[in-house]
């Protein structure tokens, strides 16, 4: 007998739940169909059916997850675009910082050569959904409207990507993992305004720096490195 969409459905969602489980007990995206199925307690044929390959398995991974952030976003206060653009920088720490072991094997899997179509998939949603909050920016004249939007958004989503690394790697705490975040994305901000937005976008900056500087963390990594 049939599915009812209804179930099917279902059932698609309970597959994607269940290699998100996967990828948080494993720290990558490793898992077989054969893993997936048994652990969802499926027949190996089922994930097939209802999904795809492995590959299609993991875009619905990721558009789940930029869907749940999606979801977030919007319930951010309507600020200007350049406040609510910093604003969803911040909301990444704080979204990620949620589920740690989650996004060190979603990351794993993207930058892996295991998973190419993570990288990809998560490079072009990602692309999409910061070149808007980005070109927002622009269109306000709050960025400097001699620059490109996607080369913009491709540097911001490198230095998003490269905290975000730098965190899952180390043992940053949370507080430390946004200080960095502020610090980092106001420096590229700060860099592509216009200038009657520069000054306070360095300010922030310059407090989030001066709390690194005296960050527990900080002190530790520099004592274990021989440093201090």
């Amino acid at each position: 007998m049939a599915l009812s969409p209804e179930r099917r459905e279902a059932r698609r969602r309970h597959l994607v739940e269940t290699a998100q489980v996967l990828m948080r007990e494993a720290g990558d995206a490793g898992f077989s169909m054969k893993d997936l199925a048994a652990r969802a307690g499926l027949s190996p044929a089922t994930p097939y059916n209802l999904v795809g390959g492995k590959a299609d398995v993991l875009r619905l991974v990721v558009r789940d997850e930029f869907e749940r952030f999606g979801r977030k976003l919007g319930a951010l206060p309507a600020d200007g675009p350049l406040q609510r653009l910093l604003a969803a920088t911040r909301l990444v720490v704080d979204h990620y910082v949620e589920d740690r072991p989650f996004y060190r094997g979603l990351f794993h899997a993207a930058l892996g050569s295991a998973s190419p179509e993570v990288r990809d998939f998560m490079s072009g949603e990602g692309r999409q959904l910061w070149c808007g909050l980005v070109g927002a920016a622009m269109d306000a004249g709050q960025l400097s409207a001699s620059l490109k939007a996607v080369p913009t958004t491709d540097a911001l989503l490198r230095t998003i990507s490269g905290v975000t690394e730098a965190w899952l790697a180390g043992d940053w705490g949370a507080d430390r993992f946004a200080l960095e975040m502020r610090s980092g994305v106001g420096l590229v901000l700060a860099s592509a305004a216009a200038e009657d937005q520069r000054d306070w976008l360095l300010a922030d900056v310059a407090d989030a720096q001066a709390a690194i500087v005296t960050s527990p963390d900080r002190e530790e990594a520099a004592h274990v490195a021989g440093t201090v």
